[in-house]
């Protein structure tokens, strides 16, 4: 966000702006290793597997 626009907003949308940046950040933080896991999965053909890490993954994203 921009830093002056950032410095205009009053206490209460910089505390829920914050809390969506942390939010998104654990978010894509749990991806790396998820999308690693379905990398590996790939050549295997477990499709159990391939399903739940799938599901894990819409709900991440």
């Amino acid at each position: 966000m921009n830093d002056q626009i950032w410095r205009q907003l009053n206490n209460n949308l910089r505390s829920q702006d914050f809390l969506l940046q942390t939010s998104q950040k654990l978010s894509c933080t749990a991806m790396v290793p998820l999308l690693k896991a379905m990398d590996m999965v790939k050549p295997t053909g477990d499709s159990k597997l391939k399903e739940l890490l799938g599901d894990v993954f819409k709900i991440l994203s």
